[in-house]
């Protein structure tokens, strides 16, 4: 029996619970004809409008606003922060990739590979490898790569909507959402595959909308599915969450063959391309949710997580309905078809990150459904645009300004750097309110090593984090805890190497190994240590399990993080007659 098999065995609930959601689904758009037949008539009248126009020369200005506006947003002190966590990822693996021509951890402060290979979304890492290698190491050049595919994901997602509902209010509409939307402004603001994997993600969407558009020669169509193909294996590369584009093409295949009146020949190319697109989940999407999926805890939260950068979500919300029904009632067109799409895909995605997928709260993955929501939102302003314009009896210039008022009233709040608390970037003298709640991205590691290297730079120094943090300790002396404990078991060792922060495991390794405490008061006794740099977590009374009374060491108040609260803690061993700088 080969392993594939053996996994189906093992997992068989994920195959069942996955095919009966995709029923749930399939019959769930088995509602979109009916609604048509037996409501067309009565809702024709309301819904059925020439989409408002925007004169050329004011449209090309607005959208020359909007993007150099969102540019701004993306570029300002761009290196103000220091890295944080995830970002050391590919930064320490680039300097690796540099150094050693292979992705490896580099220990900067020893200089020297640590032997840790980081291979994920590899085709990134090198990217930011060569901006080291062309404009040097800092946190603006690591950002860089970021910075252009958020910028070219910018420009793909106005030419899909251009395309498919033309140069209009709508256009306008969706892109001032995009452009302000906190989640895209921060992953374009950081060293991660993110911004990159959105992009070549609504490429593929892009490709299939022209292929439901047709008019396109058999040719052409054979390379544009191939062309999509190979996008959807490297973007897989990049992200794994890119199979749950599959389970759209699969259920939007099955509603065109079974209600649309299409031609056999069509009908043939829908078939073969429900097979190809089966063989693609069998192989990546089965092993996905095999890994992800926890069907015994729904994560609701995901639903509230897609509208919650609208000013006023529940309003939003019902923006966001309107605008589906506008689609679900319209006359059949190519458009409606592509509309119909992307509903599908707002439904599926969705439906399986808050369902099949076992993956924490964060809008980073959810954000390809994000900006369905906000083409949805879209949709619905502009017939709320066209109804007051009607019942109003307003001249069609009049349609911009209640744009901008809906917009402004209901949207994505608008960020104006330096003024709005929302722009999610900072100097080490501005404050922010960030995405995920909880992150303290603060200059806090370069400040406080900047300041022992300028008062104590011969001083002997322990860090209770891992060595991400000690990016900034360059030329400074600085031992962790495997220096002290350097026969901690191989999970240890890995978490003190890969992961963030030592916190957690310190806390274990204090409850759990007494050889560890007494480890680390021989270490401070012998080795005079003169700064412990600590988080917040462990509070100061835990010194007292490992420091003997006349060994203490004093707070030095540097800086507060974001939320004004200190999450960083530098101690300064008080000798006696010394003054505290």
């Amino acid at each position: 029996m080969t392993e594939f098999a053996i996994f189906l065995i093992q997992n068989a609930r994920i195959p069942i619970a996955i095919l009966l959601l995709f029923v749930f689904l399939f019959l769930l758009l088995t509602l979109i004809k009916p609604v048509n037949s037996n409501l067309i008539s009565k809702f024709n009248k309301y819904f059925s409008f020439k989409i408002l126009r925007v004169p050329r020369p004011l449209f090309l200005l607005s959208l020359a606003v909007f993007f150099i506006w969102g540019i701004w947003l993306r570029i300002e002190n761009l290196g103000s922060l220091e890295f944080y966590g995830d970002e050391f990822r590919h930064v320490f693996t680039a300097e690796g990739f540099n150094k050693t021509g292979k992705f490896l951890y580099w220990d900067r402060t020893a200089n020297k590979p640590i032997n840790y290979i980081y291979n994920r979304a590899s085709f990134y890492t090198w990217q930011v490898a060569q901006s080291f290698k062309f404009f040097g190491v800092n946190e603006t050049v690591a950002r860089t790569p970021s910075v252009f595919w958020g910028t070219l994901f910018l420009v793909v997602v106005l030419i899909i909507a251009y395309k498919t509902e033309g140069t209009g209010l709508f256009t306008l509409v969706f892109f001032s959402q995009l452009v302000f939307d906190p989640t895209l402004i921060w992953q374009t603001r950081t060293v991660r595959m993110y911004t990159m994997f959105y992009t070549l993600f609504f490429l593929i969407i892009h490709l299939i909308l022209r292929l439901i558009k047709g008019k396109v020669t058999f040719k052409n169509q054979i390379l544009l599915s191939v062309l999509g193909l190979l996008l959807f294996f490297v973007t897989y590369q990049i992200h794994p969450l890119t199979v749950l584009l599959i389970p759209t093409v699969i259920l939007f295949s099955l509603y065109r063959i079974q209600y649309l009146k299409i031609t056999f020949s069509k009908k043939k190319n829908l078939l073969l391309t429900l097979l190809i697109s089966a063989i693609i989940f069998g192989i990546f999407g089965l092993r996905f949710f095999g890994n992800h999926i926890e069907f015994s805890q729904p994560n609701i939260e995901y639903f509230f997580l897609s509208i919650k950068f609208f000013a006023q979500p529940l309003f939003a919300l019902i923006l966001i309905a309107v605008g589906i029904v506008y689609v679900l009632t319209q006359r059949e067109s190519v458009q409606k078809n592509q509309n119909i799409f992307l509903l599908v895909l707002l439904i599926s995605y969705l439906g399986l990150m808050i369902f099949a997928t076992n993956r924490y709260n964060n809008l980073r993955y959810l954000f390809p459904a994000v900006v369905i929501v906000y083409w949805f939102f879209a949709q619905g302003v502009i017939f709320t645009i066209y109804k007051a314009v009607k019942i109003l009896k307003l001249g069609s210039n009049s349609a911009l300004l209640i744009a901008a008022v809906i917009i402004l009233l209901f949207g994505v709040k608008i960020s104006i750097p330096n003024l709005t608390k929302n722009t999610l970037f900072t100097s080490v003298t501005v404050a922010n309110s960030f995405p995920d709640p909880g992150l303290g991205y603060t200059t806090k590691y370069r400040e406080i090593y900047d300041y022992i290297r300028v008062y104590n730079p011969e001083a002997k120094i322990f860090s209770l984090h891992g060595p991400h943090q000690l990016w900034y300790a360059k030329g400074l002396v600085v031992s962790t805890v495997p220096d002290i404990v350097p026969n901690l078991p191989p999970s240890s060792k890995k978490y003190f190497t890969d992961e963030n922060t030592a916190i957690s495991k310190v806390k274990q390794e204090l409850d759990e190994n007494p050889e560890f405490i007494v480890n680390f008061e021989n270490y401070f006794k012998n080795n005079n240590v003169q700064w412990l740099i600590v988080d917040e977590k462990i509070e100061p009374t835990w010194f007292s399990k490992m420091i003997e009374k006349d060994y203490q060491f004093v707070e030095l108040q540097i800086s507060k993080n974001f939320n004004g609260d200190e999450n960083i803690l530098a101690f300064k061993k008080n000798i006696s007659g010394q003054n505290r700088k």
